[in-house]
């Protein structure tokens, strides 16, 4: 995993693009969900690889999970549900 731009650029160097062309940014959302258990519900129902994940726990574990991800999303809580906060990195360069 890269943690921010100068392992990206000297990654990209490595293999054959120019490194000092590199624009980078970091683009940040907020995903807005009705409630804590969506973020749950959207893993299990909507899913792929988590779903068939989700789908092969004992029932216990599957609470388990549940409330663990319902707690995680708690302090994101805004007065019409819940704010959660994504990030992606954004780079262009060039080709040496």
């Amino acid at each position: 995993m890269y943690a921010g731009r100068e392992e990206f650029r000297q990654a990209l160097d490595r293999t054959g693009f120019d490194g000092a062309s590199l624009i980078f940014k970091l683009h940040t959302i907020e995903w807005n969900v009705p409630t804590a258990r969506f973020i749950f519900e959207a893993e299990r129902h909507a899913g792929v690889r988590t779903a068939g994940l989700l789908a092969r726990q004992t029932p216990e574990k599957l609470r388990a999970i549940q409330f663990a991800i319902e707690n995680a999303v708690r302090p994101y809580a805004r007065q019409s549900g819940f704010a959660i906060p994504k990030a992606a990195y954004i780079i262009a360069v060039r080709k040496r």
